[in-house]
């Protein structure tokens, strides 16, 4: 064994050979090195392959990632939850986007919009006969009626308070079995009516509540 000095850390080694210009140390740092430079440079090959074969027939890659996602998505809860979080997310940031989108959408595919319709009644026969019978509950409310609610909840919006943009609002919805009596019956602007959607009156405040908490008011 002959010592000599490592030429990257200038530190003495021990060696069999005078050949040798490294120590241990810096020999497994030095690989560990090239080992990195060569995984980004296959990297980039690799991806730079997959995108020349995308282009060459982009539908069957499409499709093999459809399939993948929604493996995934119905075998792991936790990959749904974040997609749905996500998905609501960018809804709420691009809300008008989405439904200008899905009303030009609708016209253009309106054949195969209507057929997906038909196909989801088929499968959710239950949800099908819940809405249906929401809707025929919609029966016209009187005059004296609304005038009742407006008066009776002085004209404002029972969950923020405005008096702007009023209509009014079932506190038990029609899709949940509620009706159209005098006392299923109250005053909402149009913002919190279609933010309540089918959650009862009760449900809705304690999610304007839980929001409030969570923002400190």
């Amino acid at each position: 064994m002959i010592t000599l000095v490592c030429q990257t850390c200038t530190k003495p080694f021990e060696a069999a050979r005078k050949t040798a210009r490294f120590c241990s140390v810096c020999v497994k740092l030095r690989k560990k090195k090239t080992n990195q430079d060569a995984e980004i440079r296959n990297r980039e090959r690799r991806r730079a392959q997959k995108k020349k074969l995308y282009w060459e027939d982009p539908d069957k890659f499409r499709d093999r990632a459809k399939i993948c996602m929604k493996k995934s998505y119905h075998e792991d809860p936790e990959v749904k939850a974040k997609v749905n979080t996500r998905n609501k997310k960018w809804y709420e940031d691009n809300k008008e986007h989405a439904l200008q989108y899905r009303q030009d959408y609708h016209i253009r595919n309106r054949d195969a919009d209507n057929e997906v319709v038909r196909e989801w009644r088929k499968r959710n026969p239950e949800k099908t006969k819940a809405y249906d019978a929401s809707r025929r509950g919609r029966e016209w409310i009187d005059y004296q009626t609304v005038c009742e609610v407006y008066r009776k909840y002085k004209r404002k919006c029972i969950y923020c308070g405005t008096k702007d943009d009023l209509t009014l609002e079932h506190l038990t919805p029609l899709s949940r079995g509620g009706g159209n009596e005098y006392e299923n019956l109250a005053i909402s602007c149009r913002h919190c009516n279609a933010s309540k959607h089918t959650k009862t009156h009760q449900d809705y405040l304690e999610k304007l509540q839980n929001v409030r908490q969570d923002q400190g008011l």
